[in-house]
């Protein structure tokens, strides 16, 4: 009876859940005075009897700690409970890049984090714990975050300005009345809304918005340089804009706002500035040029302000100031290589109190491709480019003339002037580098104050005084190692935007001037950096996550706690009980192999114990736990030029690893394979790692697919110093073809004799390649395995990504992710087919069950359709108690700016027929699945896994009954 209870409870849950989880109605039950809460439904059935443990943890309510802050505030926000969801994040981070972070107005507790990958997340606790809150956003790039002062939240994203709907920041509403289309072809995305790169609030009236049209500072996945307009202007909270300027080709990196007249806005192509913002057409002048310019249509024509009454006396003295490529004469704001071209590039600005103007120029340099170094001799092409021009440039004539702000200064480092500042001359033999200075802000009571943030050569934190340099990096380069996760980006990468010295920044916010606390988004986090009156420096508090216990020669490694923000996109998990601890792995593609023994609430990075063994551990993409042998295997990569690649096992639970096929050699070459080190890299990256189920346990047989050289086998019983234990599986589907990519291998013990791949060879060709496809491997005859393509009706599979084989009924069906060419099309879709082993025939009948296509909305123009036709299926997984269940994960095409809302499917009958997940999709915050896994908790509970490069999700699949 009380199990019945508990399934009624239960069904009574997901009832009253379903209807608060729609798109628009996601605020917490509590929330309404006429609601009635889950707890309170639980109580009322089991009346008498205490609510067992079994429905607590199937409801599983998240509860957040009421913010509290040391000063109280005039108003204080209310802030409601976050919703129960079934998803919870897994793992230590592994939000992407952080864009933009944002403090609520009068409650410090209150944070915003806006990621690359995974939406905005919100943090009630001041950065110590985060939670995502995308659930209503359609796409997952933010750029910006502001808050007005009333509490009311905006993000800049690539698909326009959304809005929060409730106090706790999960709801949002995305806001593009008014914007207007872009018209280029180029484009592709013209019935969508403009790529919002900044947002700006008047601090006189919270109605005011004002929106940038722009890329960031990040290579996007759109070109915003042909739309028609790039600065609108909202009156009514955003409901409604309009547009106010046009710059050809131009994205807006910031604003800034004086009143209720005076507004500046930077751009890649100038800065411009009006005086009569609240005019429904202002007029805009562009500053820091020879000629200042002017436009009273909004940027449709342009005039000399040399002789106009429209401009203020101080803009029509002609020339206004002297572009010159001599350092010590140039007072206009300079045109750099990198970008802009004929225009100053901006990425920073901000107004002092004083009136002072501060613009942060960006140059990363004229690289030629034929430029390595100084030490050549060989030098840029363009002489007058040899030296940087960017960081702070200072007007304190109301944008007329600049002063550059670095030359001739006290710069942050004796060393920075040459190695920096100049590129290859005569004078110098270092090679090219550059600092990147892209944000400022300056201490309202003291405009000569900044706090300066860098990217690139010597990133971090700068404090300028005037003259004086302070550069606050956040660890020792000198002394720090790779490990040390205060001086680097990443775990135990650096990344695309890494620096060897301090944190790379993105945004910066200050909580307070005097003593000066400031809260930093780095490219793989986010700092709190607080200024020590005893030591006289700043220190940092990481908040993407805590970090203890590293040791280098105890190997103990590095342990994460906390659920934060960190960069590493999550690639594969396994989980499994030995000796009555559960153990959780997580391989991450930067991060190495985790550990964790707590279900997830921490976890180990074991790249210290691997390095001690193995040289190749940081880059790890497919993991499998042999529960025969009680043996874990990753592949890896070698960390310093990720040149060698290798099959690592544990049999230990990640105590100590070894490498199959002998350590690495130290240099490695064609010979790799004969001289016994490993696979090296003309085979590419181990993606896929399968059991051969023939061999016993004690000497187990290992299939290891490649992304570059087809299949190997690993054979122990061949591991001698005459004879490699690797070898390759020939005419699978051809011989030594180095565009050979297998996404996946599968066996399974139930048919021990037989492996499936699926093999892509078209080597990123968008031309289907005939040898593409699945293919069935047949491993009984040692000496002589075949590879044979399963070959297909009329349907010819296209970088098929993931196969497996299911049991219904007493038939076998083989099941697999790919896309199928017709005509010129290209869908992504599942398929499935009935096969006999014991009578193997390659000729097979492929059948389309699902082909989500049908889930678009068929008004889209034919560009973004196209774009849709690109996405593909990683994500493939059997409930192991239920066979006949398989889900199926949906990832997006890279370099798409957009998330479609329908990526996770079930079915519940082999394959045969799929539908959307309704639940898995509400409550995942994230909008692409780069794997799915199934994995049992220490409780013996079922979950679902989630694999992205926004951390780890699970999902509680089931709940055992413990009676």
């Amino acid at each position: 009876m009380r199990v019945l209870k508990q399934v009624c409870i239960y069904i009574l849950i997901l009832f009253v859940c379903q209807s608060c989880r729609s798109p628009n109605n996601r605020s917490n039950l509590s929330t309404e005075s006429n609601d009635i809460s889950v707890d309170e439904i639980a109580t009322e059935i089991e009346a008498d009897e205490q609510p067992s443990s079994e429905t607590e943890e199937i409801t599983e309510p998240v509860t957040e700690t009421e913010p509290v802050t040391e000063t109280e505030p005039e108003t204080e926000p209310e802030t409601a409970t976050p919703e129960p969801l079934d998803w919870e994040q897994q793992g230590p981070g592994g939000f992407g890049q952080v864009p933009a972070i944002a403090m609520h107005p009068t409650n410090n507790n209150i944070l915003l984090a806006g990621t690359d990958v995974a939406g905005v997340m919100v943090s009630f606790d001041g950065g110590s714990s985060w939670k995502n809150a995308s659930y209503d956003l359609d796409t997952l790039e933010i750029y910006d975050i502001k808050f007005s002062l009333d509490g009311t939240a905006y993000l800049a994203t690539s698909a326009g300005v959304y809005k929060n709907t409730t106090s706790d920041y999960f709801n949002w509403e995305l806001l593009i009345e008014g914007f207007e289309n872009g018209t280029s072809s180029n484009d592709g995305y013209n019935s969508y809304a403009h790529p919002i790169s900044r947002v700006a609030i008047s601090s006189l009236d919270p109605n005011i918005i004002w929106a940038g049209v722009g890329r960031t500072q990040f290579p996007n996945k759109r070109d915003a340089t042909d739309d028609p307009y790039h600065v609108y202007r909202s009156k009514d909270a955003g409901n409604t804009w309009a547009p106010l300027l046009a710059v050809t080709g131009a994205n807006v990196f910031d604003f800034y706002i004086d009143g209720e007249n005076k507004v500046w806005v930077a751009t890649d192509r100038g800065l411009f500035y009006t005086e009569d913002a609240a005019n429904t057409v202002p007029t805009w002048f562009e500053l820091g040029i020879s000629d200042i310019q002017y436009t009273t249509n909004s940027g449709t024509s342009w005039q000399s302000c040399s002789s106009s009454d429209v401009c203020p006396t101080a803009f029509r003295t002609n020339p206004a100031c002297v572009q010159s490529t001599d350092k010590n004469t140039n007072t206009c704001l300079p045109i750099v290589s990198s970008a802009g071209e004929t225009k100053p590039s901006i990425r920073g600005f901000t107004v002092g109190s004083d009136g002072r103007i501060i613009v942060m120029i960006w140059d990363s340099g004229n690289v030629n491709s034929a430029v390595s170094s100084c030490s050549t001799g060989r030098s840029f092409n363009d002489a007058s480019l040899n030296y940087y021009r960017g960081g702070p440039y200072v007007s304190q004539d109301n944008g007329v003339t600049f002063d550059w702000f670095l030359y001739n200064k006290e710069t942050p480092d004796t060393q920075l002037l040459s190695r920096v500042y100049y590129r290859c001359d005569s004078a110098s033999s270092e090679g090219y580098g550059a600092t990147l200075f892209p944000w400022v802000i300056a201490d309202p009571s003291d405009p000569a104050h900044l706090f300066i943030g860098a990217r690139g050569q010597m990133g971090g934190l700068y404090e300028v005084n005037e003259k004086n340099w302070s550069w606050w990096a956040d660890c020792d380069p000198s002394t720090s190692t790779v490990f040390e996760q205060t001086c680097f980006e990443g775990q135990a990468n650096l990344g695309a935007a890494g620096t060897t010295t301090g944190p790379t920044m993105n945004d910066l916010v200050a909580v307070s001037w005097n003593p000066a606390e400031l809260i930093l988004a780095k490219s793989r986090g986010v700092l709190r950096a607080t200024w020590n009156v005893t030591e006289s420096k700043f220190f940092y508090e990481d908040l993407a996550y805590d970090v203890a216990s590293y040791e280098e020669d105890g190997v103990t490694g590095l342990t994460w706690t906390g659920t934060g923000l960190d960069d590493t996109c999550s690639y594969d998990i396994t989980t499994y009980l030995d000796n009555g601890t559960y153990y959780n792995f997580l391989s991450n593609g930067d991060g190495g192999v985790l550990r964790s023994i707590d279900d997830g609430l921490s976890w180990q990075d074991l790249s210290l114990i691997r390095k001690q063994t193995v040289t190749y551990s940081d880059e790890t993409y497919a993991m499998l736990y042999d529960t025969d042998a009680k043996r874990l295997y990753t592949s890896d990569a070698y960390s310093a030029s990720s040149t060698y690649h290798a099959i690592t096992y544990s049999d230990d639970n990640g105590d100590t690893w070894t490498p199959m096929g002998g350590d690495l050699c130290s240099s490695c070459s064609s010979t790799c394979l004969t001289d016994d080190c490993g696979l090296d890299d003309n085979v590419g990256i181990v993606e896929s790692i399968a059991i051969d189920y023939t061999s016993p346990a004690t000497s187990r047989r290992i299939l290891a697919g490649t992304s570059m050289g087809g299949i190997y086998l690993y054979d122990p019983t061949k591991h001698s110093s005459s004879n490699t234990p690797w070898r390759h599986i020939e005419n699978c589907p051809t011989d030594g073809d180095a565009n050979i990519i297998v996404k996946s291998i599968y066996t399974s013990s139930s048919h021990p004799n037989w492996a499936f791949a699926t093999i892509d060879d078209s080597g990123g060709s968008t031309v289907w390649d005939t040898t593409d496809g699945i293919y069935a491997i047949n491993l009984e005859n040692t000496d002589n395995i075949t590879c044979t393509k399963l070959i297909g009706n009329s349907i010819n599979l296209w970088e098929p990504t993931k196969v497996v084989t299911v049991s219904s009924n007493g038939q076998t069906y083989i099941v697999a992710t790919a896309k199928y060419i017709d005509s010129d099309t290209k869908e992504p879709c599942v398929v499935r087919t009935p096969i006999d082993l014991d009578n193997f025939s390659a000729d097979v009948e492929w059948e389309i069950t699902l082909l989500p296509r049908g889930y678009v909305d068929s008004s889209l123009d034919p560009l973004r359709h196209k774009a849709f036709r690109q996405l593909g299926f990683t994500g493939l997984a059997i409930n192991p108690e239920n066979s006949a269940e398989i889900v199926v994960g949906l990832r997006h095409a890279p370099n798409m700016d957009y998330y479609l809302s329908k990526h996770i499917y079930i079915s519940q009958d082999a394959g045969a027929t799929f539908e959307i997940a309704t639940d898995l999709e509400e409550d995942l915050p994230v909008k692409e699945v780069y794997g799915i896994r199934f994995a049992y908790d220490s409780k013996g509970s079922l979950y679902l896994h989630a694999m992205t490069c926004a951390a780890s999700f699970r999902y509680k699949w089931s709940q055992m009954d413990e009676e």
